[in-house]
C-alpha cells in the first residue's frame, strides 16, 4: 500500500511540475492558481489566471489535470 501512495504521489508531482515547466517557458509573466478537487475516483487539478504570452498579449488560462486517483490529505497553510 505504501509504495502504490509513493507512486501515486510521485505522479501528481510529476504532473503539476510538468504544468509549472509549461508555463514557465511559454509565458513571460503568470498570475495563475491552482485549485483541487475529488470528484468520484479522480482527482483534478485545475489551472487559472491569466498569464502573459511571449509576444506580450495577457491571456486568460484554465487548464486541468486529470488523474485517475484520489489523494486525501489534511491540507494547512501557514
Amino acid at each position: 500500500m505504501a509504495a502504490s501512495i509513493n507512486l501515486k504521489i510521485s505522479d501528481l508531482t510529476m504532473q503539476h511540475e510538468f504544468m509549472c515547466k509549461s508555463i514557465r517557458e511559454n509565458y513571460i509573466c503568470s498570475d495563475i492558481k491552482l485549485n483541487i478537487n475529488k470528484k468520484k475516483d479522480k482527482t483534478i487539478l485545475k489551472y487559472y489566471g491569466t498569464a502573459t504570452s511571449l509576444d506580450g498579449k495577457v491571456e486568460d488560462f484554465n487548464k486541468q489535470i486529470t488523474v485517475d486517483y484520489i489523494l486525501n490529505a489534511d491540507i494547512k497553510y501557514q
